[in-house]
């Protein structure tokens, strides 16, 4: 056998693997084996106590009939809320700040699936929890104001 006969004879059968394997349906979960979730938000700026802070999340490969569950840990030991949420492929949730939160400690959002909770994702940063600072300042009503004069 010569040397273009074995060329010949090794791209055909390259060909002929190429070929099957791109043809073969294998459905994206099977290609990528692992979900991946990833929390989008909420961001690592302090939060106030009372506010509505959304929780966001992602995950390529999860299905949206999937609900996910979702906590709120302090100091990542302690579990201070916990809900659910539909659409663990993509969704949000809005959550209130508890006034039993606003003691010193760092927060962070835990999105999991409630079928795999093996398959979580966590905000990379803390967000900090401050109280409302109330301010007892009365102005009168008939205050003096200096607008600039464009108004």
């Amino acid at each position: 056998m010569n040397f273009y006969d074995k060329f010949l004879r090794n791209f055909v059968i390259l060909v002929v693997f190429a070929t099957l394997t791109i043809s073969l349906p294998i459905s994206l979960n099977k290609r990528l084996s692992t979900d991946i979730l990833i929390v989008t938000a909420p961001s690592p700026i302090p939060k106030f106590v009372g506010s509505i802070q959304t929780v966001s999340w992602i995950c390529i490969t999860c299905k949206p009939t999937d609900d996910v569950k979702i906590e709120i840990i302090k100091n990542l030991i302690k579990v201070v809320f916990t809900t659910t949420g539909k659409n663990a492929n993509s969704g949000s949730q809005d959550i209130k700040l508890d006034p039993s939160w606003a003691v010193p400690g760092a927060y962070n959002a835990k999105v999991s699936l409630q079928r795999n909770p093996k398959v979580f994702g966590i905000s990379i940063k803390p967000f900090p929890i401050v109280p409302v600072v109330s301010t007892n300042i009365n102005i009168p009503a008939n205050f003096p104001v200096n607008f600039p004069k464009s108004f």
